[in-house]
């Protein structure tokens, strides 16, 4: 297993392993065909494809697989393998590009954790109300919301019974009760995961650019500094 050269000792298994084929191994992550980032390792012919390293940079609902098998050294070009790694969405509701296009509607319970204290978004002209448990056949349409976005990007909360000028959840800053505007003005809310219940059917919403969460202040909708259990939602 080793040969003597002058008084030294040669490891054959670092001469087979200089032998064996390597390769740059590229993995680019991809959402819906669009290059969110990259990764590149190094890998040998016969060992499995290196692990996912970026997921820190994943959104929230976002989730990734690496590539089974292992690396074969067909799957070399010029000593690189170039590899997409598909991201996907498991959020729980479904999202569209644009108003016209929103296809679900949902209520969306908040404090959705906590009981008996647990009510619904509604709209209320200027502002969000968070409203009684119970609904009746003429409010469904002012408590049924759509989403207009994607994970990466974040979401416009429109609301299905508000007048079509005013249709998009907006807020003038991180500290006012977020109210009403036109779509195009609308603020971009990112889903963040909720802190008391990891469950992947809870998340917040959360004001970019700061630590606020959607949370309920005297019946209407306002923000709290924590993704608590009085900020979880689900739909």
């Amino acid at each position: 297993n080793f040969m003597s050269n002058g008084g030294s000792i040669i490891d054959v298994t670092l001469i087979v392993k200089a032998v064996v084929a390597t390769a740059t191994i590229n993995y680019s992550y991809q959402f819906n065909g669009v290059e969110k980032f990259t990764q590149t390792s190094t890998g040998y012919v016969g060992d499995e494809y290196p692990a996912l390293t970026e997921t820190a940079k994943f959104p929230y609902g976002i989730t990734a697989t690496k590539p089974a098998g292992l690396i074969e050294e067909s799957d070399i070009t010029d000593g690189v393998i170039n590899k997409v790694i598909e991201l996907k969405s498991n959020l729980p509701f479904a999202y569209a590009d644009s108003y016209e296009t929103i296809n679900k509607w949902y209520y969306i319970q908040m404090h959705s954790s906590g009981g008996a204290n647990s009510r619904f978004l509604q709209y209320a002209e200027t502002y969000i109300e968070w409203a009684d448990v119970t609904r009746t056949t003429s409010e469904n349409d002012t408590y049924t919301w759509g989403f207009i976005g994607d994970p990466f990007t974040g979401f416009k909360l429109v609301n299905y019974g508000a007048p079509a000028d005013a249709n998009a959840v907006v807020s003038a800053s991180d500290s006012g009760n977020p109210g009403f505007g036109a779509i195009a003005d609308a603020v971009v809310w990112n889903v963040k995961a909720s802190r008391t219940n990891p469950d992947s059917k809870y998340f917040c919403f959360q004001y970019p650019g700061s630590n606020q969460y959607m949370n309920a202040q005297n019946g209407k909708v306002a923000f709290w500094g924590d993704n608590d259990q009085g900020s979880t939602m689900w739909v």
